[in-house]
Order: C-alpha cells, then structure tokens, then sequence
C-alpha cells in the first residue's frame, strides 16, 4: 500500500494506492475502468454525485447490505460543510449531502469507497469522514481525488 502523507490529525491526503498481487480482467463483475478526472479538477457545488458502498444503511442499523448500495447526492460547498463540522474541511476534500434536509450519505464502513460523477465515469472522490450518517447541517468528507491525479499518474505509470 502508498500512502500520500497522510495526516490522521487534520484527515488531508486521505488517499492510498494498492497494488494487487494478480491482474484484474476489465470489464468484468469484479474490475470495471473507471476515469480519473483532469488535475486539479473540484467538483462544483449542486452538481451530483453518486456514492457506493458496503457500509451500514443509517446510524441505528449496523447490519451490512448484502448488496453494493450506491446513491446519488448534491455536492455542498466547503464555506457551508464547514458549518456543519468542527474540524477543518480544507481544499483536499469536498463534502456531499443534502445539507438541508439530510436522508441519504455515505455512513460506517463506507470510507475509502469511491464517490464519482453523477453522469461521467470520472472518479471524483474518496469517501473519508464524516461525524454523523445522512443527518441535516452533517454532510460527509471526502478525498478531493483531483488534487492527486499526477501522483497517481507517477506511481502507477498510467
């Protein structure tokens, strides 16, 4: 596994490369291509995403879903996420929510999840963090994938 200094105080570069010890067939049920976004790429707030996962449902249920759950959420921008956390939401994360109203988010066992675009097959993010599951004011943390596109470029060869 590589790390990109990660920093377990402030949660920046939360974001690992893992080499498989055998190849995965594209296009199959277990490996599908999906695209990195250009560098330096933040998604715009109101502009949709969808997330997928393993984790649990809501914050009373710790049963895991039999099934890959993905759902699809507004991006909130970082000035009104702040608001809704204490820690600090820098420019290497993005939050995604509905802000307002809450209902749907990433929640336990969701981190290190991918967060793409609603309507491209761009990787965008990184579930990383979030205080609560799918409340109001408490949108999720992920990793701003954009701002590492040329390290993961560098250190796989693509």
């Amino acid at each position: 596994m590589i790390l990109h200094n990660y920093n377990s105080v402030t949660q920046e570069n939360d974001i690992a490369l893992i080499e498989t010890a055998t190849s995965m067939e594209l296009g199959t049920a277990n490996a599908a291509l999906i695209h990195l976004p250009v560098q330096g790429h933040d998604p715009m707030p109101n502009s949709y995403v969808k997330v997928a996962g393993w984790g649990v449902e809501t914050n009373e249920n710790e049963d895991i879903p039999e099934h890959l759950q993905i759902i699809r959420v507004p991006v909130v921008g970082r000035e009104i996420c702040q608001t809704g956390h204490i820690d600090d939401i820098t420019k290497t994360m993005f939050c995604v929510g509905n802000f307002k109203y809450g209902g749907k988010s990433a929640c336990y066992g969701d981190s290190g999840s991918g967060v793409s675009s609603a309507n491209k097959n761009e990787l965008w993010g990184i579930v990383s963090w979030g205080e609560v599951c799918a409340e109001p004011e408490e949108p999720e943390v992920n990793t701003r994938v954009g701002l590492y596109v040329n390290w993961i470029k560098k250190i796989t060869g693509v």
